[in-house]
């Protein structure tokens, strides 16, 4: 499982907290591709921790609003989708979520959108 989140902060790192905390890793094998651009100071950690566990990690440079971050996003995340080959991209939040839809269906992986 894949899952790519543009803001990690707030209610969003706090569910990715708890995912990571409760996934079955026997059974799920995940990651994580995120923005750098507007991370709380915790997000930090979670990352460090999960690059410990062997969790793959890809820094995406999308962010709130269209920008030009996004045209460099959206290969970078095909490029992960096709390297990881998840069974499913789960999304968080708007642009990870439009950004992610656009990426997984192409590749046709199954996707799992929440919005936050």
């Amino acid at each position: 499982m894949l899952l790519a989140s543009e803001p990690m902060e707030y209610g969003v790192l706090s569910y990715l907290e708890r995912v990571f905390d409760g996934l079955d890793r026997s059974r799920v094998e995940p990651a994580l591709a995120y923005s750098p651009r507007r991370m709380a100071p915790q997000a930090r950690t979670l990352i460090d921790r999960l690059v410990r566990e062997g969790i793959r990690v890809c820094p995406l440079p999308f962010h709130r609003g269209l920008g030009p971050g996004d045209a460099t996003a959206v290969p970078r995340l095909r490029t992960e989708v096709r390297a990881f080959r998840p069974d499913v991209v789960h999304l968080h939040s708007t642009k990870a979520g439009l950004i992610g839809r656009l990426v997984a269906r192409s590749a046709g992986v199954r996707v799992l959108y929440t919005p936050h």
